[in-house]
């Protein structure tokens, strides 16, 4: 049944956003040409029945349909599952913070949408969309953020919809420096305001080895505390913030002044701290 209904999807796509999924991710990723002609593929949709992610989906946050208890679920997913394709499922982790940034900027745009994931054979409760909290980032977990419907009559309308609103999360999650593609637009009165008040980081210290060597947000954090303790013992206190807004984002470590090699906006130079894909 849910072949059918992935073919069906398909189908109705083209008179849908969704139905250019295939071309929006040609221009993201900077293909030569497009990957498929259609969001389901037969390679990406499971010779049991039990769900189906989009052509190309098995690196990305995918468009996933599949079977629950409570009738079919679709939306968006990732799965840190190991596979030919996706060998090392720490290529995952920035999707998932990524995600979580979305989130925060956007807490309205899951008010209708539900969230609930798979550690193996064990699934959580269904519950409100919230940030992927950093314990899910381990193999064998399957992360869902969408919806529920009966299967005794599909609603390939709303299946469709929300695949088009849920296109908005995923070229912010996906998109690449230079894509052309807009994630979201900003109004022209948005100014950054400097606080060193803004939230501080993280104060663990009993990160693992192994967690110090793939976990992106340790070694995200890791980096951070680094550069603020060296920017503070510099510059002073008062004059460094971590993680201060700006445009809807999160800048590392603002500093109200600074010296002539950095970049400026006013009188303010700007911080982010990245990991090198070599690290991955």
């Amino acid at each position: 049944m849910l072949r059918e209904i992935a073919i069906r999807i398909n189908e109705l796509s083209k008179a849908h956003e969704i139905g250019r999924l295939q071309d929006i991710r040609k221009k993201i990723k900077g293909f030569d040409r497009r990957p498929s002609s259609s969001i389901f593929s037969e390679a990406t949709i499971d010779k049991n029945d039990g769900w189906a992610f989009h052509h190309g989906g098995r690196r990305e946050l995918q468009f996933n349909i599949g079977d629950e208890e409570e009738g079919l679920r679709y939306g968006i997913a990732l799965s840190l599952e190991a596979s030919r394709t996706l060998p090392d499922i720490s290529y995952l982790y920035p999707k998932a913070k990524r995600l979580n940034q979305f989130i925060r900027l956007q807490p309205d745009f899951f008010s209708d949408y539900k969230m609930w994931w798979w550690t193996r054979d064990k699934r959580s409760e269904i519950g409100v969309v919230k940030e992927i909290p950093e314990a899910l980032l381990k193999p064998h977990t399957f992360i869902f953020l969408g919806k529920i419907q009966s299967t005794k009559k599909i609603d390939f309308e709303s299946i469709l919809t929300t695949f088009d609103d849920l296109l908005k999360p995923y070229i912010f999650v996906e998109k690449g420096s230079g894509s052309g593609i807009l994630e979201f637009e900003r109004t022209a009165n948005e100014e950054f305001i400097f606080s060193p008040k803004s939230r501080s980081l993280p104060k663990r210290r009993d990160y693992t080895l192994e967690q110090r060597a793939i976990d992106l947000n340790v070694r995200h954090t890791l980096i951070q505390e680094a550069l603020v303790l060296k920017l503070i013992n510099k510059y002073g206190q008062d004059q460094v913030s971590v993680e201060n807004p700006f445009g809807g984002k999160n800048i590392d470590e603002p500093r109200s002044h600074f010296p002539s090699f950095c970049t400026f906006v006013g009188r303010l130079i700007l911080r982010e701290a990245k990991i090198h894909p070599i690290m991955l």
